[in-house]
């Protein structure tokens, strides 16, 4: 049905003055009213994309460029939005598509692909359509000419309507902010309100940002101050036990014993902790993807996922494609811990989410498009199995992420449940969660 999905876009987009309707098992998928090429794209991938548009077109002797991009937040990391038409036929050309993602270049991770719906008229006697059986594929008299044309297009049209960041060096900023418009009358000098009965040493509350995976964690908000205050100049003899050892799996000759249960944090990405053999440092967010994708995987195998109920349920509307997918994945979504059921056309109602994902504020919208959208993602870049690459998704998108403070209670737990999974050396991605620095390396940086 995916398939007949992506055949029917094509042709509704190359015709928008034409009427189209797609039904399928007697439901009706889409109904396409004869519309200007903008209303054309916002019936087919949903109306939330109408404020995703910027407009292209560029006149010129070789070409006439005309149609649509996307803006940069909302580019995916999967292709499949991407629409180029030669004289009202689709085409595929990795080159040309080459020219528009380097017009994002600055404004776009590598690993995501921008939205674009773009139509070249040229003179048929300046291509080849005979290059490929499917005739998706042309050569062009003039191939580097039109590169340039389509890049610096889609850059101007970035730039005009202020996607792209500018600066005006003939302009001083720092005065325009001071400028008052109201007549001097009006203006009311500041006043000054003050409490005389504020104590700057009195206690104060403080909150702190529940991290998920310490969600069944209690914590006090406030600290009562100590009586006792001079006790902690005096030294103490208690015998501190000595910690358990943490067996990493991979190096035999280094032995993970915490000499003290205290972590310290790396410009909030980074865990370091003393060991016995020297310094052991844990990347967060990959710490933190594994323990998800393992515990995940556990719920997809016994579909025993903990569900939280939502406050005010949420609905998300999908294009047909999503929408269709979404349908095949729905017994393992709710495996995971989601409680979402089908609400007419292209629309799904979330009425519950995991409880692995805490209590902290979550848009469980964003959540549930980023998830079919990363499941996507795995299965075509990594040929994954579908339950594989949905605990993968789920993780990546759920796991805290670099740059989020920790304190020490939550940096111990995420070392603790780290350790416990099956593979705590390497993240999701294969990359290394764990890195040791020997005492004997340190100390030869500094020459002992």
């Amino acid at each position: 049905m995916r398939h007949i999905i992506d055949e029917f876009q094509r042709v509704a987009l190359a015709k928008p003055h034409i009427a189209f309707s797609l039904h399928h098992d007697g439901l009706e998928v889409y109904r396409l009213p004869s519309s200007a090429m903008k209303q054309r794209i916002v019936h087919l991938f949903g109306n939330n994309y109408n404020e995703r548009l910027i407009p292209v077109e560029e006149e010129t002797t070789i070409i006439n460029l005309k149609g649509f991009i996307g803006k940069p937040e909302f580019a995916k990391k999967t292709r499949g939005e991407q629409f180029f038409f030669v004289n009202d036929r689709f085409i595929k050309d990795a080159y040309l598509n080459h020219a528009v993602n380097k017009a994002y270049q600055e404004l776009l991770p590598d690993d995501n692909f921008p939205l674009y719906v773009l139509f070249i008229d040229i003179d048929p006697s300046k291509i080849d359509v005979n290059v490929h059986p499917t005739k998706t594929e042309i050569k062009y008299l003039d191939e580097k000419s039109i590169y340039a044309i389509i890049h610096s297009a889609v850059k101007r049209s970035l730039g005009r309507f202020n996607i792209s960041p500018t600066i005006d060096f003939n302009q001083e900023t720092g005065f325009s902010n001071m400028i008052s418009h109201k007549a001097p009358e009006d203006i009311v000098p500041p006043s000054i309100a003050f409490n005389p009965d504020f104590n700057p040493f009195g206690s104060t509350k403080t909150t702190t940002k529940e991290i998920p995976f310490l969600r069944n964690e209690s914590r006090s908000s406030s600290m009562a101050p100590s009586k006792n205050w001079g006790s902690l100049y005096e030294v103490t003899n208690h015998h501190v036990p000595e910690q358990a050892s943490i067996d990493l799996g991979e190096s035999k000759d280094v032995q993970f014993e915490p000499v003290q249960k205290q972590f310290m944090q790396i410009h909030n990405r980074y865990i370091v902790s003393q060991i016995k053999s020297g310094v052991m440092i844990i990347d967060q967010q990959a710490a933190h993807e594994r323990i998800l994708y393992e515990r995940f995987l556990l719920h997809l195998e016994d579909r025993k996922g903990a569900s939280q109920q939502s406050l005010f349920p949420q609905t998300v509307t999908l294009s047909p494609n999503d929408y269709e997918l979404a349908k095949s994945l729905l017994d393992d979504i709710k495996s995971l811990g989601f409680e979402v059921r089908e609400f007419g056309k292209n629309t799904l109602v979330i009425e519950g989410i995991p409880v692995d994902l805490g209590s902290t504020n979550i848009n469980e919208t964003q959540l549930f498009e980023h998830l079919i959208e990363g499941f996507k993602n795995s299965q075509q870049d990594l040929k994954l199995d579908k339950r594989d690459a949905l605990a993968r998704s789920m993780a990546k998108n759920s796991a805290i992420k670099g740059g989020t403070s920790l304190g020490q209670q939550e940096m111990n737990t995420l070392i603790e449940e780290l350790f416990a999974c099956k593979t705590p050396n390497f993240s999701i991605s294969g990359r290394p969660v764990v890195q040791t620095i020997p005492l004997a390396e340190i100390a030869q940086k500094f020459e002992k």
